[in-house]
């Protein structure tokens, strides 16, 4: 005999311009889905034909002994998303993506629920530097140089900017299909 799944008493929908989130509450299960969007990419995964590309992740079910309480679901700057229930961390993943609506949909006339949307407030940090004691080295500041602050290096430093470009794999000036200028505007690239 199939046991029958009850059916939601919460759902709980987060969604951000590339990626959602949703969790669905029951009485004694937590279950957590996640979707991806605005690729047609998804198209080759999905097995269906649309409009809007999506491609939802299997859903995860938690098991709850007893009734489930509280529900948390934390986005952190670790890049990890991280869904607890009743105090206990459940599930932990890789997160990349930004979640900034959210809607909730209750079932029931039995369903009761109060919550809060946490915006943690920003915390002043001190940062203390130790000049005599070295942790790295230190190899520049910023992000990849234009074509006319690349005009302005020296031969060594235009040099030793395509070997940066090729051990650290940065692919901006290196990928001809990518590059906002054709190739040929900066001298010394490898061909």
């Amino acid at each position: 005999m199939a046991a029958q799944m009850s059916r939601p008493v919460c759902l709980f929908v987060f969604a951000g311009p590339r990626a959602g989130v949703t969790i669905s509450i029951r009485t004694n299960e937590v279950r957590l889905a996640h979707r991806f969007y605005d690729s047609p990419g998804f198209l080759e995964v999905s097995d269906k034909s649309a409009r809007h590309p999506e491609w939802s992740v299997p859903e995860r079910a938690f098991a709850v002994t007893g009734r489930v309480q509280t529900v948390t679901l934390r986005l952190d700057g670790r890049l990890q998303l991280v869904l607890c229930v009743n105090g206990r961390e459940v599930h932990r993943q890789e997160w990349m993506h930004d979640l900034s609506r959210h809607q909730l949909c209750l079932d029931g006339s039995e369903a009761r629920l109060t919550g809060r949307w946490l915006r943690p407030a920003p915390v002043e940090v001190a940062v203390r530097v130790n000049p005599q004691e070295r942790h790295q080295r230190m190899l520049g500041f910023g992000g990849i140089t234009t074509a006319t602050a690349y005009a302005m290096l020296s031969q060594e430093g235009k040099r030793r900017w395509w070997e940066w470009l090729a051990q650290y794999n940065l692919l901006i000036q290196r990928d001809r299909r990518r590059s906002p200028l054709p190739l040929a505007r900066w001298s010394h690239s490898p061909t």
